[in-house]
């Protein structure tokens, strides 16, 4: 962007160099109606001679005075106009370069028809001085309205520099708009997918609050089972460890009568063996005693 609008600066000031350029030098081929040319013109007047020598002049003052605007306003043989090539006088009486011959031009007669003949020829000379002036003022006002047309086309010129400048400088601004909604479209989808991102993990949280506390709740009632199950194992493992005792002093008490049923049966069998000796004894006892015991029966 700081490219372009030095670029644009610099054509801006290329055009308005140019421009003053130019204008400079219009302003050196410009040159004011000389005053003194036209007094010359009426020379014959002022002098001896009149008539066709001031006719003549006068129409080579409207000649000079066009020829004067069409060559830029220089002046023959000033050397910054156009050279004009002096015209050769048609009147053969009275040369631009020899005095006019009063006697040809003026012939001695009435002083009152000479002096309504200088009168008359004043007044001609008035008109075409006249003419002349209007017609220098028209070259004029034509090399005006050139001018006037050459600065409005140098200012038209620089005007289109300038909008050629800003043109690239709005083009310029149009493109980072574009870029600017760009990067701001881009941004906001992220900023969008960033929210319901943001709303994902949100309700993900709640979830897991929910879950979290509901595995707290299970916890604390898995400790509490626990703790009952530990006060139940605590129970069992008491009453385990009495009935263990108790085992143990049933088995200790089932090893004595065990011992003791082997003492009893051993005197129960001693007793039997001294018994039945004692049975066969009396039998033959009996015997030996006679038939008056025979009723008597030992079991």
């Amino acid at each position: 962007m700081r490219m372009r609008e030095f670029l644009a600066m610099c054509l801006l000031f290329h055009c308005t160099t140019g421009h003053i350029v130019i204008k400079r030098h219009c302003r050196l081929h410009k040159r004011m109606v000389n005053p003194h040319e036209l007094l010359n013109d009426f020379a014959a007047i002022k002098g001896a001679g009149t008539g066709g020598c001031a006719q003549k002049n006068t129409g080579r003052s409207a000649n000079h005075a066009a020829g004067f605007y069409e060559t830029g306003g220089s002046m023959p043989g000033t050397g910054t106009g156009a050279e004009t090539k002096p015209k050769a006088s048609s009147d053969k009486g009275c040369d631009v370069n020899t005095k006019c011959d009063i006697k040809s031009v003026i012939t001695p007669g009435d002083p009152k028809q000479k002096s309504s003949m200088i009168a008359m020829k004043a007044a001609q000379d008035a008109k075409a001085a006249s003419e002349a002036q209007s017609a220098a003022g028209q070259a004029a006002a034509h090399h005006i309205k050139l001018e006037l047309a050459e600065k409005a086309f140098q200012s038209a010129k620089a005007a289109e520099a300038a909008l050629m400048g800003k043109q690239m400088m709005v083009d310029q601004l149009e493109q980072e708009v574009q870029e600017a909604d760009a990067v701001v479209e881009e941004e906001t989808n992220s900023i969008h997918h960033t929210e319901a991102n943001m709303n994902a993990a949100v309700d993900a949280v709640k979830v897991a609050t929910q879950q979290f506390e509901t595995i707290s709740e299970l916890q604390k009632t898995a400790k509490e089972v626990l703790a009952n199950i530990q006060a139940v194992a605590l129970g069992t493992q008491q009453e385990m460890a009495a009935k263990t005792q108790l085992l143990e002093a049933a088995r200790n008490r089932m090893g004595l009568l065990q011992k003791q049923l082997l003492s009893a049966h051993d005197d129960y069998e001693k007793t039997k063996q001294a018994a039945y000796k004692a049975a066969c004894a009396a039998v033959e006892a009996k015997q030996r005693a006679g038939p008056a015991f025979s009723s008597y029966y030992i079991f």
